[in-house]
């Protein structure tokens, strides 16, 4: 009863990740993925590490008939079938977006070594085993098939005996059984040589292939010594695989192969073996938009909202499916509205059994969810549903937290969530309790965490720690990766819908966002505040162009080409740098061009119109003018306030009467000092007395 419960908990997967992410496909509707595929089997091997001798349909025991899913025969309409499923469902979730066609060579390749000649040495990411497999295998295929042009093809599946090293049962035990992976053409590189470029035939080259077992049922061994049978389909690895061969990268933990997003999308362990691998939930919204099925609504203004997003599945036009709200330069969430049965008509899955069709009503269970087992279908292979985020754990608004620092920094290696602690693509848990891809123990055995009702966000929601409400202070938080306030709320979320709402507040306590502007993101930046006639202004700089604000967000006036270095401010008169050009704009524009650039911030000694005015240059000078005032009106008389030492100036302090600068190697000061310092210097500081005096 223990092996039974944890088996059917369906938290022992283990994918194996490709070593380096493809590169990303973008299908428009008059493509296709057009699918060869092939059924393989070994040389007859009876080895306990391995499951069956290696040939179809070895690995059962007993006659199981057609009351199981994914029955016997194994032979090319089986496997047809399941590429069916393929086909349906990437056409609904793409929406139409992307087509599969596929063909299935009828006859049986039998391979010249048996399954534990072709599989991973112990704990070795060593794919060349598997590529000598895959290369044999389009050869011999290629040798009895002379008429077969593999140029018609775009993705080549190997179907091969027996089942995949895929699933963890909690034992230990050696597995020789082959993974189920994608390799692609830079994998074939990594096996074979940068010179490699394909699977060479008469008829076209095989780029890249699928390798999938028939079927990942098996027999186990109950605590009474009984033989039961686990029934898992092969069709979520299937729809994973593919995902692999369009670009997607694994979106669970490459290196402890544990779920990192659960069942909110397809790229991870738990997804792929939902409904006993029957059938995996829709990709999530960030795979939709790297595919390019799906662009979001972004939020740029910081004005507070309500808002409402439509079910994709029930959604008119003009209703909005997917809200993008920026946290910074490179975070961002995405909102959107799941729903395991939005039509509302209880789930509908077809299934093939016998070379006939038919359909099943699946019924909600008692906490209101639905759940496909391989009882409730009694035999047959799945291929289609009506809708596939029957397989998502529950219903409403879910927050995913998107990091494009992480993402783009990891996806070369395919670890993008590989840091527990800082995911680049995760779910913002409603309940508080962040528990997607940990481990728990139980009575039943050990489970993973994959996603519960109480991870999503709706009014009804009744875990402890949930509030209603998405900010800085409450579990889950709104903050940044790093820890900062984004200063966004989300709060009332609705009732359970197919059109749910909630309020967007930005600001928290007395700080309130004010603008939003997008500067240049290889540019410096650069935030100063002013006052003018008494109103509080915000001058914002990004290497060239500065914005000048008022405390409401509302643009006062647009300086182009005004400073690369920090800008001062003083009443209506900001005064920026460059190049070698100093900028003085006000009531009216006044530029002075020096010999060499101007390489530090411009500083005043004092914030009124008599304030000295210091600008440093990169041959190491620093200048001053006698006063703001001066320079307003006209009269720029810079001389020279401190010895040159040589290198560009990094900073500049001034006060009443006194001035002092830090090169990379030097402090110098307006009294004559000059220093050579013993390291690099990093920051400097002006001290004063009580009375302003400098010290």
């Amino acid at each position: 009863m223990i092996a039974l419960g944890s088996i059917s908990a369906q938290s022992f997967i283990v994918r194996t990740p490709a070593s380096s992410v493809e590169n990303q496909k973008i299908f428009s509707p008059q493509d296709t993925v057009k699918i060869l595929a092939v059924m393989v089997d070994f040389q007859e091997d009876k080895y306990d590490a391995t499951t069956g001798t290696g040939k179809f349909g070895s690995h059962y025991t007993q006659n199981y008939a057609d009351t199981i899913i994914d029955p016997l025969p194994h032979n090319a309409s089986y496997f047809a079938d399941h590429l069916l499923f393929a086909k349906n469902y990437f056409k609904k979730v793409s929406r139409g977006k992307l087509n599969i066609s596929y063909n299935v060579l009828p006859d049986i390749i039998t391979v010249s070594k048996t399954m534990r000649e072709y599989s991973l040495a112990y704990k070795s990411n060593d794919l060349t085993p598997l590529g000598n497999f895959a290369k044999e295998v389009w050869t011999l295929a290629a040798n009895q098939n002379s008429g077969l042009r593999f140029s018609d093809y775009n993705l080549f599946v190997i179907f091969h005996a027996g089942v995949s090293s895929g699933l963890d049962l909690g034992t230990f035990s050696i597995d020789r059984n082959l993974p189920s992976l994608y390799i692609g053409p830079e994998s074939f590189k990594q096996i074979f040589g940068q010179q490699f470029n394909g699977i060479q035939t008469k008829n076209g080259v095989v780029a890249n292939s699928i390798i999938l077992p028939e079927t990942e049922s098996r027999e186990l061994t109950a605590v009474d010594n009984s033989v039961y049978l686990l029934q898992l389909s092969i069709n979520g690895a299937i729809a994973a695989n593919i995902g692999s061969f369009l670009g997607l990268p694994d979106l669970f933990n490459t290196e402890t192969a544990l779920s990192a997003i659960g069942r909110f999308g397809l790229m991870d362990g738990q997804a792929i073996i939902a409904n006993s691998g029957m059938f995996p939930p829709e990709p999530s919204p960030w795979e939709k938009m790297f595919l390019g099925w799906e662009s979001p609504v972004t939020v740029n203004s910081l004005t507070d909202k309500k808002i409402t997003i439509a079910s994709r599945t029930t959604a008119s036009a003009g209703d909005t499916t997917l809200v993008k709200i920026p946290l910074n330069s490179s975070e961002y969430f995405l909102l959107e509205n799941r729903s395991q049965d939005a039509n509302k008509d209880k789930v509908t899955v077809t299934y093939k059994k016998g070379g006939s069709f038919y359909t099943k009503i699946i019924e909600a269970d008692t906490t209101g969810l639905f759940e496909v087992t391989p009882e409730k279908i009694r035999g047959g292979a799945l291929v289609d549903v009506d809708e596939f985020d029957a397989s998502v754990p529950g219903n409403g608004i879910v927050i995913w937290h998107i990091d494009d620092n992480i993402i783009s920094t990891k996806i070369s290696t395919n670890s993008i969530n590989n840091d527990d602690n800082r995911r680049g693509i995760y779910v913002e848990e409603a309940d508080g309790i962040f528990d997607i891809g940990k481990k728990f123990e139980s009575l039943l055995g050990m489970t993973i965490g994959e996603g519960s009702r109480e991870d999503f966000w709706f009014k009804e929601n009744d875990s402890k720690l949930f509030k209603n409400r998405f900010s800085y202070d409450t579990q889950p938080n709104s903050k940044t990766n790093n820890g900062s306030n984004s200063l966004i709320t989300l709060s009332n979320f609705a009732p359970l819908s197919n059109k749910m709402s909630f309020t967007l507040i930005y600001g928290s306590g007395n700080i309130k966002p004010v603008s939003v502007t997008k500067l240049n993101p290889a540019a410096k930046r650069y935030l100063t505040s002013a006052l003018i006639n008494g109103s509080g202004q915000i001058l914002l700089t990004d290497d060239q162009k500065s914005t000048l604000y008022d405390i409401s967000g509302s643009v006062k006036n647009v300086i182009p080409v005004f400073s690369s270095t920090l800008p001062a401010t003083y009443g209506i008169y900001q005064i920026g740098s460059y190049d070698n050009t100093l900028k003085l704009r006000g009531a009216t524009p006044i530029d002075y061009t020096f010999n060499t650039a101007i390489c530090a911030p411009i500083v005043l000694d004092k914030q009124d119109i008599n304030a000295k005015v210091y600008v440093a240059t990169a041959d190491g000078k620093v200048f001053v003018n006698s006063s703001l005032s001066d320079l307003t009106n006209g009269i720029v008389s810079f001389k020279d306030a401190i010895a040159k030492q040589n290198e560009p100036v990094k900073q500049i302090c001034a006060g009443p009467d006194y001035a002092s600068v830090i090169t990379q190697n030097y402090f110098a000061d307006s009294k004559g000092a000059s220093i050579h310092l013993p390291d690099p210097s990093r920051k400097l500081i002006i001290c004063s007395d009580p009375s302003g005096k400098p010290l």
